[in-house]
Order: structure tokens, then C-alpha cells, then sequence
């Protein structure tokens, strides 16, 4: 998937990165230090990093996959299966780890993607959820 991305070479230090998962947007939300949405796109500073732009373009592809939308109806369908789920939720710890990595002397990033909402969507609350914060 090509996606057109807005390079700001005047960013300001400790923005803010939240990573959070909305139906066909893309996860990464970058913020300026008013908290301001100044876009939602991968962070100029990660454009040549292609494990996490993968990454990241998969966690959102497997969000969207669990939603059925069509012109009848628009629903939560959830993981076919438990080992998908701990993939998926291993995926995310890995690239927020590696964003975190990347970009902390410039950002404070706060992975968002698992929240009460997606918990409640689908029923799984593991333990590690509390400690997904990344400060």
C-alpha cells in the first residue's frame, strides 16, 4: 500500500506519538506539543525503517479484518482464532518497542491500540495490557 507522507523537518522535540487503532485509519498519531493531531501517518523519522512501516501497515490490516463491512451491516467479528489474537497482540509490543527505540529522544510515545474499547470488543483482557504504556 503506497501512502503519501508530509515530511516536517521543523518538528519540535517531545511531541507526542500515540499509537491507536481506528476502523481504516492508519495507527500511528502524531501530536504537537499543544496536543494538536498534526497527522495521522507514519513519523518522517521512520519512512526508511520498513520493518516497522510492515509492521505497523499489518496491525492495522488485522484491525480492520475483524470488522465485516459491507452495505448490510458493520460488526465486530473478532479473531478466528486465540493463537491469532496472541500474534496480533505480540506484534504490537514488538513495534511499539521498537518505535519506542527509534524515536524516544524526540517523542514520548504512548501505545493506545490496546484499550478498554478493544478489550471490551473482544473479550480478552491479558494481563501485560496494563503495562503497554510507554513512557
Amino acid at each position: 500500500m503506497e501512502r503519501e507522507v508530509s515530511v516536517d523537518k521543523d518538528r519540535r522535540k517531545y511531541e507526542k506519538i500515540k499509537l491507536y487503532l481506528e476502523y481504516q485509519c492508519y495507527p500511528m498519531w502524531i501530536y504537537d506539543e499543544n496536543g494538536e493531531l498534526v497527522d495521522n501517518n507514519i513519523a518522517s523519522e521512520l519512512m526508511n525503517e520498513q520493518s516497522i512501516v510492515k509492521a505497523l501497515d499489518a496491525i492495522q490490516e488485522t484491525y480492520d479484518n475483524l470488522f465485516e463491512d459491507n452495505e448490510v451491516s458493520f460488526e465486530f467479528k473478532g479473531f478466528a482464532q486465540e493463537q491469532d489474537r496472541e500474534h496480533f497482540l505480540r506484534l504490537v509490543s514488538e513495534t511499539a518497542n521498537s518505535i519506542e527505540s527509534k524515536l524516544s529522544d524526540n517523542y514520548k510515545v504512548e501505545n493506545k491500540i490496546i484499550l478498554w474499547e478493544f478489550i471490551t470488543l473482544t473479550g480478552y483482557m491479558p494481563f501485560k495490557v496494563f503495562y503497554f504504556n510507554l513512557y
